[in-house]
């Protein structure tokens, strides 16, 4: 059995996830393929609200 060769896909995305994918590429030097496998990649970014609770410990 063969397997069958992949099929492009539509994603619709918002306006600001389009700004953010292509500053990403232009900055990373790739395509929108590479930014999304390097936004995949990184490290998760603390929020503004867990630093509000190390402020009360201390």
């Amino acid at each position: 059995m063969t397997m069958p060769a992949p099929g492009r896909r539509i994603i619709e995305i918002s306006d600001e996830a389009f700004d953010v994918l292509a500053r990403t590429a232009e900055t990373q030097g790739t395509d929108f393929d590479g930014a999304l496998r390097y936004l995949m990649q990184a490290p998760a970014v603390p929020t503004a609200g867990q630093n509000e609770d190390q402020d009360e410990d201390e």
